[in-house]
């Protein structure tokens, strides 16, 4: 099982290269801010998911996790396009270097982390798809990112209730590593369709003539 998700992950990468490539040829190759937008979001999901890759040969769950987040994060930060009335405009804000948090949407919304995932979830759960293990996901994902109860409990080799005893690994390692994998290589899949999916609906605005 775990093979067949780590292959169909580079049918993912594929998928994204590919819709990304229609996006340079869209409109003549005429290039917008939004552009360079989707192009540092597809080269940061081809690197995430080879890094993803590597990581679960090795075997090295707690470095997998924070991928799967940092992906998520793509996937919030694309929907956040379009959240507001010019695209190109908020796409140069975070050009400049402004934090998509500070900015509004065109609801006078601050589009934080918390807000983005919420948008995200009702517009994909109004289009009949199950998006349940979305907060699952951030949830867990995130307590990977900083020092947290996760990376204690995943040094915890074997407990005994019997004798109240605890066995510690530290070879960062990490039990039931096949099931945590296959649960992160779901969600990296499910992901990556929804950052071709923006990168497609950008082609098709574009290659439209309506920018």
């Amino acid at each position: 099982m775990l093979s067949t998700l780590t292959n169909a992950l580079d049918e993912k990468k594929d998928a994204i290269l590919t819709t990304q490539l229609a996006v340079l040829k869209a409109d003549c190759g005429n290039m917008y801010a939004l552009d360079l937008l989707f192009i540092g979001a597809a080269n940061r999901s081809l690197a995430l998911i080879d890094g993803f890759k590597a990581l679960h040969k090795a075997q090295n769950f707690l470095c997998m996790a924070p991928i799967v987040r940092m992906h998520l994060d793509t996937a919030l930060r694309l929907h956040a396009t379009t959240l507001v009335k010019q695209p190109d405009d908020l796409a140069t804000d975070i050009i400049k270097g402004v934090k998509i948090s500070r900015i509004k949407d065109s609801t006078n919304n601050k589009m934080t982390d918390a807000y983005l995932r919420k948008q995200f979830v009702d517009f994909w759960a109004a289009h009949n798809f199950d998006m349940g293990w979305v907060d699952k996901v951030y949830d867990k994902t995130s307590a990977h990112i900083h020092l947290s109860s996760a990376h204690i409990f995943a040094s915890v080799d074997n407990h005994c209730e019997q004798d109240a005893t605890v066995t510690f690994g530290i070879n960062g390692a990490v039990p039931h590593h096949d099931r945590l994998a296959e649960e992160a290589c779901h969600a990296m899949c499910e992901i990556s369709d929804i950052v071709a999916h923006y990168i497609g609906e950008w082609s098709k605005q574009k290659g439209s003539g309506s920018v």
